[in-house]
C-alpha cells in the first residue's frame, strides 16, 4: 500500500509539474523574442547613427577647411582662442586641436566657422560684446 500511495504521489506531482513547464517554455521563448526584439532596436540605432554620421561628414566635406585657415582668420582679428571659441561655440582647446591640425570640426562647428570666417575686427569684438563678453 505505502508503494501505491508512493507511485500516486508521483503521478500527482508529475500532473501538477507539466503545466509549469509549459509556463516556463512559455516565458523563456517570450525572453528569447525580447533579446531578439532589443537586439534588432540596437542594430537600428547603430545603422541610423552611422547614417546620420554619414549624412554629417557629407556636408562637412562640401564646406572647404584647412587648419591653418583657423589660425590666420583668429589671428586677423587678434582674438583669443576663449574669445574665438565663444563666436564658434566651441572650447579653446577644440580651437587649439584644430589649428594644430589633431581634429577637424564636425559640420554644425564647420557651418558656424564659416559664419564667422568674413568678420573684421571690429565685428568679431562688436559680436563678442552683444554676446555679453
Amino acid at each position: 500500500m505505502a508503494a501505491a500511495k508512493k507511485s500516486a504521489g508521483k503521478k500527482r506531482k508529475k500532473r501538477y509539474r507539466s503545466p509549469n513547464r509549459s509556463i516556463d517554455q512559455q516565458i523563456a521563448d517570450v525572453e528569447a523574442k525580447i533579446a531578439e526584439l532589443s537586439n534588432t532596436i540596437e542594430e537600428r540605432a547603430e545603422r541610423q547613427e552611422a547614417q546620420r554620421l554619414a549624412e554629417e561628414e557629407k556636408a562637412a566635406s562640401a564646406l572647404p577647411f584647412k587648419a591653418k585657415w583657423i589660425a590666420e582668420h583668429r589671428a586677423k582679428v587678434q582674438l583669443s582662442a576663449a574669445d574665438y571659441a565663444l563666436l564658434i561655440g566651441v572650447t579653446p582647446l577644440t580651437i587649439y586641436n584644430w589649428e594644430k591640425g589633431r581634429s577637424k570640426p564636425r559640420a554644425k562647428q564647420l557651418e558656424a566657422w564659416h559664419s564667422i570666417k568674413t568678420m573684421g575686427k571690429a565685428k568679431a569684438w562688436r559680436t563678442l560684446e552683444d554676446m555679453g563678453y
